[in-house]
């Protein structure tokens, strides 16, 4: 299993109805390229973990990197486990802007980056940075 997380900015506004709709259409292309994820909407951010077959992941990131609603992006972890974070997940969505999306993803994605955080520096100092107000995310010392 490959896996990346990446952060990136927004570069404009999305709605919540729009939100929805562009989940949606992600699961449905998640689902039919065999990879599988989590997304956390956190104020005026997004973090994704993306986990499946390592050209599959490598094809979509670098889509990820063309696309133009992607501002800022940053890798903030990469590699192979045997642990698949977001197995069962074409994608869990949580979105702590607007109170939205997939209420048990939040725990999941809360669990999961407690445990990648002493795995990569990277992350831990980006969730440090940007999970102001969500005492969840914050990671531990």
């Amino acid at each position: 299993m490959f896996r990346i997380i990446y952060a990136s900015q927004p570069s404009r506004g999305f709605g919540s109805l729009e939100m929805s709709e562009l989940v949606a259409s992600w699961r449905d292309n998640n689902s039919k390229l065999g990879v599988t994820s989590f997304l956390l909407r956190l104020d005026a951010h997004f973090l994704l973990l993306i986990e499946g077959p390592p050209r599959t992941v490598s094809a979509l990131m670098d889509r990820i990197w063309d696309d133009a609603r992607h501002g800022d992006v940053q890798i903030l972890l990469t590699g192979h486990d045997s642990n698949h974070h977001s197995e069962g997940h074409a994608l869990s969505y949580a979105d702590l802007v607007n109170g939205h999306g997939d209420g048990a993803a939040l725990g999941e994605i809360t669990g999961v980056c407690e445990g990648l955080c002493s795995a990569s520096p990277l992350l831990h100092d980006w969730l440090s940075a940007h999970a102001n107000g969500h005492p969840a995310l914050q990671p531990r010392a």
